[in-house]
C-alpha cells in the first residue's frame, strides 16, 4: 500500500502506472517543455518506457503531489546519486502560480532527508530564465550554489 505523505494542503504519494498519462501530459505542455532541458514533445511511447522504467528504478523516487481533494496537481523526482540527489518538479498547468510547488518541494525534501539519511544534499538545476522555479525551489530553502552554460545550481543541504 502507497504511503501518502500531509502536509496541510498538499498531499504526496508514490506515483504508480495510473498516473502515467497525467505526468506525460504535464510534461508535454508548453511551458512544461520550455523550462525543461530536454524542451521536444515526447511520444507516449517514449514516455511509457520512461515512466515505468522510472517507476523500477531502485535510485530514482516519483511521487504525485495532491490536494486533500485527491486532485493531481503535479510530480515531484528525486533521482539519486553519490551523497545526493538531484530534484525536478513539474506542477500540472491548472495548478501553476498558487505556490504549490514550493509547498511541495519543502514536504518532499523534509520527508526524502528522513527516509533517505545517507542523503547529505539535494540539488536543483533550473535554466536561468525559469523566475517560478527559482522562486519555488529558494522559497522552499535551496540556496544558490553555481552557474552552468545552461542553468542555475540550487543545493539544499539535510541535517548535518
Amino acid at each position: 500500500m502507497a504511503k501518502t505523505i500531509m502536509s496541510e494542503e498538499i498531499l504526496l504519494r508514490p506515483a504508480e502506472e495510473a498516473d502515467s498519462n497525467d505526468v506525460f501530459l504535464w510534461r508535454n505542455d508548453k511551458a512544461s517543455r520550455g523550462a525543461s532541458f530536454d524542451t521536444k514533445e515526447i511520444s507516449w511511447a517514449e514516455h511509457q518506457r520512461w515512466f515505468s522504467g522510472s517507476l523500477l528504478n531502485s535510485n530514482r523516487r516519483v511521487y504525485i503531489i495532491m490536494l486533500k481533494d485527491g486532485s493531481k496537481i503535479g510530480v515531484l523526482r528525486f533521482d539519486i546519486e553519490a551523497g545526493s540527489s538531484v530534484v525536478s518538479i513539474n506542477i500540472s498547468p491548472k495548478f501553476r502560480g498558487l505556490n504549490y510547488g514550493k509547498s511541495a518541494l519543502k514536504k518532499g525534501c523534509e520527508v526524502y532527508f528522513r527516509e533517505n539519511p545517507s542523503v547529505q544534499y539535494l540539488v536543483a538545476k533550473v535554466k536561468p530564465g525559469n523566475t517560478a522555479s527559482l522562486k519555488a525551489f529558494e522559497n522552499a530553502g535551496f540556496k544558490r550554489h553555481g552557474v552552468g552554460l545552461d542553468h542555475i545550481e540550487l543545493i539544499l543541504r539535510g541535517a548535518e
